[in-house]
C-alpha cells in the first residue's frame, strides 16, 4: 500500500519501504527497506543518521591527523626514517574510505500570507442558523437538519463523520456556493473566506491544462492580494508571483509545468497557493492531506497551526486533526479548538480529543459486527 498516514501505518504495516527520488530532492535514487512500523522506521532512520555522523566525524578527524603529519614531516627532508613514516601516512590516506556525506530530510517550507481583515476577538466572522440541506424536494431526509455554530477570529474547527454524511455539502453552504434547504447563513461583511477543495477540478479550481503560474497570473492582482502583500509596486510582475508560488514549495520548471502532469501532492500545492491568493480570513478545508507526503503534510500542519485566520476542516487525519485542531488551547487570541461529528442528520460539538472519538467510533464497529 501507499500511504502518508502514520497512525495508519503504525496500525497494520510490518515493513516500510522508502522511495528516494531525485526529484523529489535526494541526492540519488534508491529504494531502502526497513522493517517494522511507521514509528520503528522513523526511530531507525534517526538512529542510521546518528551513527552516519559519528562516522564522518571520525572520518575526519582521521583524516585532519594523517594531513598534519604528512605536512609536518615533509619539513625533514634529511632525516630518512621521517621520511619512510611519511610515505606510509600518505598510503593510509589515500586508503582511508570516505564516508558518505549525511543526508538531510527534504525540507519542505510552508509560508502563508496573512489573512486580509482585522476583527476583534469576540467578532462572529461567520454563522449558520438553524440549517438543514437536501438535494431536491424528492428527497424524504434531508443529509442534516438543525445546525448551529459561529465561527470566530483564529477560530479552529474540524468537522467529521462517515462518507457521505453531507461534510462537503455543509463546508459548500458556508462558501456560499451552496444555498441552504431552510436557515440562515451570515457573513462579516469585511470577512473572506476561501475553500480548499478535495477534487481539485471541480468547480474550476485547477485547470489541467494550465501551469502553477499561469493560474495566478489569471487571479486578481490587486494590493490586497498576496502578491500585493509581498510588493505591491510589482505584483503583476512574473518574478513577484514566482515568488508567492515558492512559499509553496513551487519553484523552478514544477512552476511551469501543466497540471495534468503534477503528482497529487503537487497538485495540492498549486490548489493552496489559489486559495490562500486572496489572503482570507477563513480558511475552508476538505481533505487538505489526501495524496500528500509526509514531508508535505508536516510542512502544511506547521504552516496551519501558526496561521492566523480561522480554519474550518474536513479531515479524518488524525496527526492534522491533533497539530493544526486540538493543539489550539483557547487563548486571549483564539478560542481553541473544536471538533464537530455529523451523524444521524446532526451536527453536534463532541467534548473528547480524536483518539477517544476514534476508539468510539471502532467499539460501535465491533458491536455492530
Amino acid at each position: 500500500m501507499v500511504s502518508h498516514d502514520r497512525y495508519f501505518l503504525d496500525a497494520i504495516c510490518t515493513d516500510v519501504l522508502e522511495l528516494r527520488s531525485k526529484l523529489a530532492g535526494h541526492s540519488k535514487a534508491s529504494l531502502e527497506h526497513y522493517y517494522g512500523d511507521y514509528a520503528t522506521y522513523e526511530s531507525t532512520v534517526a538512529e542510521n543518521k546518528l551513527v552516519q555522523q559519528r562516522a564522518k566525524e571520525a572520518y575526519e578527524r582521521e583524516k585532519e591527523k594523517l594531513k598534519e603529519f604528512i605536512s609536518r614531516e615533509g619539513k625533514k627532508y634529511d632525516n630518512p626514517a621521517h621520511q619512510s613514516q611519511r610515505k606510509m601516512k600518505i598510503k593510509q590516506l589515500e586508503s582511508l574510505l570516505e564516508v558518505e556525506p549525511i543526508e538531510d530530510e527534504v525540507e519542505v517550507q510552508i509560508t502563508l500570507p496573512t489573512p486580509f481583515g482585522v476583527f476583534d476577538k469576540n467578532e462572529k466572522m461567520l454563522g449558520i442558523a438553524d440549517v438543514s440541506f437536501k438535494w431536491n424536494d424528492a428527497d424524504k431526509e434531508p443529509l442534516f437538519e438543525g445546525v448551529d455554530f459561529v465561527v470566530k477570529p483564529r477560530a479552529r474547527i474540524a468537522i467529521m463523520g462517515k462518507n457521505g454524511c453531507g461534510k462537503t455539502s455543509l463546508l459548500n453552504i458556508l462558501t456560499g456556493e451552496c444555498p441552504p434547504t431552510t436557515g440562515t447563513v451570515s457573513k462579516h461583511i469585511g470577512c473572506r473566506i476561501q475553500m480548499l477543495q478535495q477534487h481539485h477540478y471541480k468547480g474550476e479550481q485547477l485547470d489541467p491544462n494550465l501551469n502553477a503560474l499561469e493560474h495566478i497570473k489569471r487571479l486578481h492582482q490587486d494590493t490586497t492580494s498576496a502578491t500585493g502583500l509581498l510588493d505591491p509596486g510589482s505584483r503583476q510582475e512574473e518574478t513577484t508571483q514566482r515568488a508567492y508560488l515558492s512559499n509553496f514549495g513551487i519553484v523552478g520548471n514544477f512552476a511551469l509545468l501543466a497540471v495534468k502532469y503534477l503528482s497529487g501532492g503537487q497538485r495540492m500545492r498549486v490548489a493552496l497557493a489559489i486559495a490562500l491568493f486572496r489572503r482570507p480570513d477563513v480558511l475552508i478545508l476538505d481533505e487538505p492531506t489526501n495524496h500528500c507526503d509526509s514531508y508535505f503534510i508536516k510542512a502544511l500542519c506547521n504552516a496551519l497551526h501558526d496561521f492566523d485566520g480561522a480554519i474550518i476542516a474536513v479531515s479524518h487525519d488524525e496527526s492534522f486533526v491533533n497539530k493544526v485542531i486540538q493543539s489550539n488551547d483557547s487563548t486571549e487570541d483564539g478560542p481553541g479548538g473544536e471538533l464537530w461529528v455529523l451523524a444521524s442528520n446532526k451536527l453536534t460539538r463532541y467534548d473528547g480529543d480524536f483518539a477517544s472519538y476514534k476508539k468510539q467510533i471502532m467499539k460501535k464497529v465491533v458491536e455492530n459486527n
